[in-house]
This record gives structure tokens, C-alpha cells and sequence, in this order.
């Protein structure tokens, strides 16, 4: 099956979102309400209108969403020929034998990797509320990893569920031990801020840089893992810009350089130390510039996430 994102139709766009909306009501006990049978209908309508293929992908969806919750132990050892293949179609980017890969041999992989590769393959195809309840099950089964955690967070902002993506930032700031963490959690703040108001609150932007000055503060060299660096990155820009928008400049110009500091070494960065603004950039100028770095790093995120389960 050698279609992608664009090529997919209204009808399984739509079944994904149903289906899982449907799953959240059943998995609360809501199965039996007049909401979940209007879903139900919905489904039905759109069921109708798939593909052959695209039937065998929200089947597979579905066996996948009922793996949630069901644990297994990790192995202690991956076979050489099993991790050969799997390497192979990461390296392919086989999207669809990748998922049907994982759904075969999933109990002699990682469990928590195998979660977080299924939310990968549905956010590549930006079916982000269905990537976000296998990313979820990643955290719930490897909370510690803060790669699975940044996976999460973007992606839920992806999926405008701002609320849980906000509240669960804070508490990735409350823990507050890891540097890259408040760095990144200030980000996603910064993106939940953003994206549900024009103007956000002076009294928010001033807690995400408070969150990122933590980080700044505590980040004595920049990370080794590219991961971590990308994320970094995302948060000393996001933390220039706040800085900006409140006015401070002498605070944003810290921050700035932070980031840029960490530059040469992000990758997707093609302009290298050229076109950063400096002290005499007007506001304007200053935030676009930022907010397009800003962008693409959000980018190189996702294309890096592949190379978690390394």
C-alpha cells in the first residue's frame, strides 16, 4: 500500500477521527450512550465509502487501540535478524509494513517503543488524536522517557487538545530536574498559548519564561542526543519570542543567543549563524525571524522521532 496522507480520502479521515472519539466514550464506560451510537452511525456512513485498503487500515487501527493497557514484558534481547529488518524499514520509511511489522512481532520488541512507533506512523499520516493514544500508552509504560513524553505533548498539540497538553506541561515543569524537560515545556506552553489567543496573557508569558530561565539556568553544555538538542533549540527560541512579546528584549537576546548558540548543531538548520536578529532588530522583525526557526525546528522534531527506537 504505497499511498500517502494527501492520497487518503475524506471517508477514512473521518472514520479515524469517529473511531477514536468512540473509543474514548467505550473506554470510559460510554459505550451504551445515545453520543456513542450517534458515533456508531457516523462510522457506519463512512465504513460504506472506504477502500479495500483503507478498510485494512482502520482494522488495523483497531487492533491496535485494544493493545492499550495490555502489558508485556520488554526482552531481554532483540534477535539480530528481527532487528535487521526493523532497522530496514525505518531506514525505507515503509510506513504501512512498519505498523503490520510491529503488530507481528510486537511482544519480542520493546513494548513502549512499539507504542510510540504506532503514534509516530498516525502522525505521519496527521491522524494526531489517534497518535496520541498510542504515544499516551508509551508514557503510561516508560514515564521517564522524555523523548516519548516530547512526542506526546507536540502531538496532542497538533491534535488542539490544548487543555491536556497545557496541564501536563506544567507538570513536566513541576518535576523540573531535567534541564531539556522545562525547556520543553515551556514550549509547549508557548505553543498552547499561541494557538487559542491572539494576544496571550502578559501573566502567561511571563510563567514560560520563568519555566525557560529554570532551564537556560540549569543547561551547562548543549546536549549530546540530537533529540535532546532539537528540543532544547525549540525552547530557548520559544523563550526569545515570550521575552519579545513582554517587551524585555535584554531577556530575549539571552535566549536568543542560547539557541543560537546550539545552532550548528540542530539539525535542519540551513541558514547556519546567518539572519539572527540582533539589538537593533525592530519587534516585529525580531519575533518573525525566531517564529520561523521556530517552525522548522517543530519540524525536524518530527522527522528525528523516527530514530527513538534507534
Amino acid at each position: 500500500m504505497a499511498s500517502t496522507h494527501t492520497e487518503q480520502t475524506l471517508h477514512v479521515s473521518e472514520y479515524v477521527r469517529f473511531f477514536c472519539k468512540l473509543h474514548a466514550l467505550v473506554a470510559a464506560g460510554d459505550g451504551g450512550t445515545d453520543a456513542a451510537n450517534e458515533l456508531r452511525e457516523e462510522l457506519d456512513y463512512h465504513w460504506r465509502n472506504l477502500t479495500s485498503e483503507e478498510v485494512s487500515l482502520v482494522d488495523a487501527l483497531a487492533i491496535d487501540l485494544s493493545r492499550i493497557g495490555a502489558d508485556w514484558a520488554s526482552p531481554e534481547k532483540i534477535h539480530t535478524k528481527l532487528l535487521g529488518e526493523f532497522e530496514e524499514l525505518k531506514r525505507s520509511k515503509n510506513w504501512f509494513q512498519l505498523l503490520a511489522f510491529l503488530r507481528k512481532h510486537e511482544v519480542l520488541l520493546p513494548p513502549a517503543h512499539v507504542c510510540a512507533l504506532r503514534g509516530i506512523w498516525w502522525a505521519e499520516f496527521r491522524h494526531y488524536v489517534a497518535a496520541t493514544y498510542f504515544l499516551g500508552e508509551a508514557v503510561r509504560i516508560d514515564p521517564g522517557d522524555l523523548r516519548f513524553q516530547g512526542l506526546l505533548l507536540s502531538n496532542m498539540v497538533r491534535a488542539e487538545n490544548f487543555d491536556d497538553a497545557r496541564r501536563q506541561a506544567l507538570a513536566v515543569a513541576a518535576r523540573g530536574s531535567d534541564p531539556v524537560a522545562l525547556l520543553l515545556a515551556a514550549d509547549i506552553l508557548f505553543e498552547c498559548a499561541v494557538a487559542t489567543n491572539d494576544a496571550p496573557a502578559a501573566s502567561d508569558l511571563r510563567q514560560i519564561c520563568d519555566i525557560a530561565d529554570r532551564g537556560r539556568a540549569a543547561l551547562e553544555e548543549p546536549p549530546r542526543e540530537p533529540w535532546r538538542r532539537q528540543l532544547a533549540f525549540s525552547g530557548q527560541l520559544s523563550h526569545a519570542i515570550c521575552s519579545e512579546l513582554l517587551g524585555d528584549r535584554p531577556r530575549a537576546l539571552v535566549a536568543m543567543r542560547a539557541a543560537k548558540a546550539l545552532a550548528p548543531n540542530v539539525v535542519g538548520n540551513d541558514s547556519g549563524s546567518e539572519n539572527w536578529p540582533d539589538e537593533t532588530t525592530d519587534g516585529e522583525q525580531f519575533r518573525k525571524v525566531l517564529e520561523e526557526r521556530l517552525e522548522q525546528s517543530h519540524e525536524m522534531s518530527s522527522s528525528l522521532a523516527v530514530a527513538l527506537a534507534a
